[in-house]
C-alpha cells in the first residue's frame, strides 16, 4: 500500500513536474532575454570609451525630444544612456532589422555601428521602410573608413539626411554629409567637421540640409507649351517664360540654385498606359528622360500606382448631378450609396462563404467553430471594402437625356436640351469671377444653371489634397428626395470630379528632393504668389478645362464596389457585426469544440 501511494504521489509529482518544467524553462528563458536586452542598452563599451563618448556628442547635439532612436550595432554592446527619457531600439541582426518596418515613423533617428559590410545590410533594410520616412528622419552611420561611390549613391537615395562618421585617428572621427549634388551634380560627400576625444564642439550641424543649395544641377523637365500655364519656345531663356507654372519654375529654380530644360514628351499628352507601357508626361518621368513633368496633368490612382505627385497649388473640381442612365440595364447596376437589400445580400454571402470555408477544411460539425470562419470571411470584408474603395481610375460617363437613348456628348448639349442642375466647385476666385462675367454665350448659359460655393471639407495631407464632394452632393439629393420632390427620385451624382490640377506634377517614386519642393510650392502659395500670377494672366475658364472635351468616354457600367466609407454603410457594417457576435456565441453554445 506504501508503495503505491509513493508511486501514485511520484506519478503525481512527474505529471506536475512535466507541467511545470516547461513553465520554468519558458520564464527563465524570458528572463534571460530581458536581462540580455538590458544588459545590452544599459552596458558601456569597455575599451571604447571614444565611441561611446562620440555617440554621446552626436545625441546631446543633434536627436530631439521627439525623435524615435534606432540603434542597428553589428556587435550590439553600446550603450546609448545619455538619454534616458528617449524610447530606443536596438538591432543586432538583419533578420531583426526587419522589424523596423513595423516600428519606424516619419521622425526616426538610425545610428548603424560596424563593418562597411553591416552598413550595405542596414541600407537595404533602410530602403525596405522608405515610404515610412520624412526629411525629418536622420541617419549617422558610424563606419571604419569611408564608404565607396556605389554605397553613397545609394545612401543619397534615401529621402533623409545621411551623415557618415569615420575615424582618421585612435580618438579623432571626421563627419561627412552625403549630398545629391556636390559632386560635379552627382551624389558624393561634404566634409563637416572633426571632432576628438574630450571635445565638446557642437558649433556646427552634424546633419545639414543639403538640399538648400542644388549646386546648379540641371532639370529636364517634360512639359507642352501652354499659355497661362507654362509657355515657353525652344531655345529661348527662362526670363521669358510666362505662365503662373513657368513663374513657379523660375522662382524654385532661383532658390535652390539649379537650371530647368523644358522638353516635349516624345509621344502622347499627359500620359496613358498601353499595353503595359507609359508615353506621354508619365512614359518621360518613368524613362528617366525627366526628373518631373509639368503641365495639365490630372492625378488618377493608376497614375499614384507608378509616380508621386509633388503638392499643387489649386484645384477646380467640376461636379454635377445628372440623370441615372437609360442605356444600362438596372438589373445589373448598383450606385451608391447602396440600398439595404444590398447589404442583406452582402451579410448572407458573408454567412455563406464563412460555412462553406469551414466545410471544405474538412472538419466534423461538432468542432467547426463556424463563427471564426464567418468572423474571417467578414474581416476580409471591411479590410478589402476600406482598402480598395474607389482606388480604380474613375471615369465619367455620359449624360443621358431623359425619354430617350441618344446620349449628350457635351456639357453644351446637357445645358442646351435638359433642365439638370450642375453645381461647379471652384477653389478660386478669379475663375468664378470669369464664369460669371463672361462675354462668351456659353458661359453665360453654364453660368445661369450653376451653383458656385466653396466646399467646406477640404483636407489637406502631405501628399495631395482631396475634399469630399461626392458625398455632398448625395446629401443634397437625400434632402430633396425627403422634401418630396419626385423629380429626384431618378436622379444621381456624376460619376467623375472632374480635375484640373495644374500644378500636380508627377516625379519618380521616393525622389529625396520631392519634399522640399513640395514645402517650396507651399510657401509660394501660402504668400499667395500663385493667385497673383494668375490674375495677372486673366486665365479664362476654358484654360482649365475645355467644355466640350469634359464628357468624352463610353458610358460604363460600374459593379458593386464593397465600401465602408458612406454612413449608411457603416451602421450595416456595425450592426452586421454585432449580429456575427451573437450568432458566433450561440453556435459555441450549441456545438462545444472538442479538446
Amino acid at each position: 500500500m506504501r508503495q503505491a501511494t509513493i508511486a501514485v504521489l511520484c506519478s503525481g509529482a512527474e505529471d506536475t513536474m512535466l507541467i511545470l518544467l516547461p513553465s520554468v524553462l519558458l520564464l527563465a528563458s524570458l528572463g534571460t532575454v530581458a536581462a540580455e536586452l538590458d544588459l545590452r542598452i544599459g552596458r558601456d563599451a569597455k575599451g571604447n570609451g571614444v565611441l561611446s563618448q562620440l555617440l554621446h556628442h552626436v545625441l546631446d547635439s543633434s536627436l530631439k525630444s521627439h525623435q524615435q532612436l534606432f540603434v542597428i550595432s553589428e556587435t550590439g554592446d553600446i550603450g546609448v544612456m545619455g538619454c534616458d527619457h528617449l524610447s530606443r531600439t536596438i538591432f543586432s541582426s538583419v533578420q531583426d532589422m526587419e522589424r523596423i518596418k513595423h516600428a519606424s515613423s516619419r521622425n526616426d533617428f538610425y545610428i548603424v555601428l560596424g563593418s562597411m559590410e553591416w552598413a550595405e545590410e542596414a541600407l537595404r533594410a533602410l530602403y525596405r521602410i522608405r515610404p515610412q520616412m520624412w526629411w525629418t528622419s536622420k541617419a549617422l552611420f558610424v563606419l571604419e573608413a569611408l564608404p565607396g561611390v556605389d554605397w553613397i549613391q545609394r545612401a543619397a537615395g534615401l529621402v533623409i539626411p545621411v551623415t557618415v562618421a569615420t575615424r582618421v585617428r585612435p580618438d579623432t572621427y571626421a563627419f561627412y554629409a552625403v549630398c545629391l549634388f556636390c559632386n560635379d551634380s552627382r551624389p558624393g560627400m561634404q566634409y563637416i567637421q572633426t571632432w576628438r576625444q574630450g571635445s565638446k564642439d557642437t558649433s556646427k550641424n552634424l546633419f545639414p540640409d543639403l538640399l538648400n543649395d542644388f549646386h546648379g544641377v540641371e532639370f529636364k523637365v517634360s512639359t507642352l507649351p501652354v499659355s497661362y500655364f507654362f509657355y515657353w519656345t525652344p531655345n529661348a531663356s527662362m526670363k521669358n517664360w510666362t505662365g503662373f507654372e513657368g513663374e513657379a519654375l523660375k522662382a524654385m529654380a532661383h532658390h535652390f540654385h539649379f537650371r530647368v530644360t523644358p522638353s516635349l514628351p516624345k509621344n502622347g499628352g499627359a500620359g496613358s498606359l498601353v499595353n503595359g507601357t507609359w508615353d506621354g508626361h508619365m512614359g518621360m518621368v518613368l524613362g528617366g528622360d525627366a526628373e518631373f513633368a509639368v503641365g495639365k496633368i490630372s492625378q488618377t490612382w493608376i497614375r499614384y500606382e507608378y509616380v508621386d505627385f509633388m503638392s499643387f497649388v489649386m484645384i477646380e473640381s467640376d461636379s454635377f448631378i445628372t440623370q441615372k442612365p437609360k442605356l444600362l440595364s438596372y438589373s445589373s447596376t448598383v450606385y451608391r450609396p447602396f440600398p439595404l437589400f444590398v447589404w442583406i445580400l452582402c451579410a448572407i454571402s458573408i454567412v455563406a462563404m464563412g460555412i462553406t470555408i469551414a466545410i471544405f477544411k474538412r472538419r466534423s460539425f461538432k468542432g467547426l467553430q463556424v463563427g471564426n470562419e464567418i468572423f474571417r470571411v467578414y474581416s476580409l470584408f471591411v479590410v478589402k471594402g476600406v482598402k480598395y474603395l474607389d482606388r480604380e481610375e474613375r471615369r465619367m460617363r455620359y449624360i443621358i437625356y431623359p425619354g430617350t437613348t441618344r446620349p449628350i456628348n457635351t456639357l453644351e448639349d446637357a445645358v442646351e436640351r435638359t433642365n439638370l442642375p450642375f453645381y461647379i466647385h471652384l477653389y478660386n476666385d478669379e475663375l468664378i469671377s470669369n464664369f460669371r462675367q463672361s462675354n462668351i454665350s456659353m458661359y453665360k448659359a453654364v453660368a445661369s444653371r450653376l451653383k458656385l460655393f466653396y466646399p467646406n471639407t477640404v483636407r489637406i495631407t502631405t501628399d495631395n489634397m482631396y475634399m469630399d464632394v461626392l458625398y455632398q452632393l448625395e446629401i443634397e439629393i437625400w434632402k430633396l428626395r425627403k422634401a418630396g420632390d419626385p423629380a429626384w427620385t431618378q436622379l444621381r451624382v456624376a460619376d467623375e470630379t472632374f480635375l484640373a490640377l495644374p500644378s500636380a506634377w508627377p516625379i519618380r517614386k521616393y525622389k529625396p528632393y520631392k519634399p522640399k519642393l513640395d514645402l517650396f510650392i507651399l510657401r509660394l502659395r501660402d504668400a499667395g504668389l500663385f493667385n497673383k500670377w494668375m490674375s495677372d494672366s486673366i486665365l479664362p475658364l476654358g484654360a482649365y478645362f475645355s467644355l466640350n472635351k469634359v464628357i468624352s468616354i463610353a458610358a460604363e457600367v460600374k459593379r458593386i464596389s464593397f465600401g465602408m466609407i458612406h454612413v449608411q454603410g457603416i451602421f450595416y457594417a456595425l450592426a452586421f457585426g454585432f449580429a456575427l457576435a451573437f450568432l458566433a456565441f450561440i453556435l459555441e453554445l450549441l456545438f462545444p469544440p472538442k479538446l
